[in-house]
């Protein structure tokens, strides 16, 4: 773009110089004035127009230009004829030569470079051999200017464009490596602080034996095991297996005290022979079904939900039942965990998730999403869903 603007505003130069010089030698006719008027304000319209897109203008725009060079030169050439000022009053002729960088600079090189060089060539051929009578010996040479002139350019934009395109690539692969390891970096200080904090205080429980039940001390055994393993590796192997994730949770619910029955039976028929599901489509349904258990735990005021699993015309559908105290599903008193946690999570996902519930009905949870929903997030990298992943 700086160098398509540049050399226009040195072909404008081109013709301040002519103006001003033929402007000593004799009076100025309106025709002359006019051309250089006309050429002035289309050349900068064009510059104006690649300054504020910050681009070369269009092929299109480039291929009138051309026509109008060409117009103006053989204008140019009658009027200094008639003017008898060929050697200082032509001023079309440099004008075009600068002017033509556009097409090396604008146009891809193949078919519609070659014709605009041959256009602008044949306008400067026709005008200097037809109406100033130049011999063809000055007039060939003189043409062969343009095709340099484009040639360079074509060669140095398509050099530019090269080394755009790689400093593009080579800046976005330098992008992904920070990120890259500024996650890591957050990784290993989010790891201290859990082992420093809250890894040693379940330790310090677990080999207290004196305080802790059975049930319990097995509970944070097993927390404590997912959690050092997780500092440790930093991501836990991803699952894909929906009614697997779905008997951990079951598990991990019924260690901390509610009773979850888990019916996957449909589920497992359905699904035999099928492409297992993405671990995106997993970790959201087992995600929204936590959240769903975790508040049976909090609010429901009963020990026991109904966990059940399938697989019907290619969705899946997870529900989750208690029939505790209940609450009034569209109040905002419902929390940020149905909205968030459930519904956004599915909706994100590429499912949904809707929530039934009354004062003293219990609730009704239910999850859908496609087996072929798109996958968010990660891409389909995810953690295991496990017992004690929050």
């Amino acid at each position: 773009m700086r160098a398509f603007v540049l050399f226009r505003l040195g072909g404008l130069l081109q013709i301040g110089v002519a103006v001003v010089t033929a402007g000593t030698r004799q009076p100025h006719s309106l025709a002359v004035v006019s051309l250089a008027a006309v050429i002035t304000a289309e050349s900068l319209g064009l510059v104006a127009l690649a300054v504020r897109r910050h681009r070369v203008p269009p092929a299109t725009l480039i291929a009138l230009d051309v026509c109008l060079c060409v117009a103006g030169l053989f204008v140019g050439a009658v009027l200094a004829r008639r003017q008898d000022a060929h050697s200082w009053g032509y001023f079309m002729y440099p004008y075009s030569l600068l002017a033509g960088v556009g097409i090396g600079l604008g146009m891809r090189p193949g078919l519609s470079l070659a014709c605009g060089t041959g256009v602008l060539m044949g306008g400067y051929i026709g005008s200097a051999l037809t109406e100033l009578g130049d011999p063809v010996w000055n007039v060939i040479p003189n043409s062969l200017t343009y095709v340099c002139n484009i040639a360079i350019a074509a060669i140095v934009a398509h050099t530019l464009r090269r080394d755009g395109r790689n400093l593009d690539r080579l800046s976005m692969r330098l992008a992904h490596e920070e990120s890259r390891r500024a996650r890591e970096q957050e990784r290993a200080r989010q790891a201290r602080l859990l082992h420093d904090r809250i890894l040693q205080t379940l330790e310090t429980l677990v080999r207290d034996d004196r305080k802790l039940d059975g049930v319990l001390r097995d509970r944070l055994v097993a927390e404590t095991g997912w959690l050092r393993a997780f500092v440790r590796d930093g991501e836990a192997e991803p699952c894909d297996d929906l009614e697997e994730a779905l008997r951990l949770l079951a598990e991990e619910k019924t260690l901390a005290g509610l009773r979850v029955e888990l019916h996957s039976e449909q589920l497992r028929t359905a699904a035999r022979g099928l492409p297992p599901p993405s671990v995106a489509t997993v970790e959201a349904i087992v995600g929204a079904a936590r959240e769903a258990l975790t508040n049976v735990q909090k609010h429901a005021a009963v020990d026991r939900a109904v966990v059940r699993a399938e697989l019907t015309d290619g969705e899946y559908i997870v529900t989750v039942l208690d029939h505790g105290r209940g609450f009034i599903a569209d109040a905002s008193a419902a929390g940020t965990g149905v909205r968030e946690s459930i519904k956004a999570r599915m909706a994100e996902a590429g499912g949904s998730g809707t929530v039934e519930s009354g004062p003293g009905d219990g609730t009704y949870v239910e999850l859908r999403l496609h087996a072929t929903a798109p996958s968010t997030g990660d891409g389909g990298t995810g953690r295991r869903v496990g017992p004690g992943q929050r």
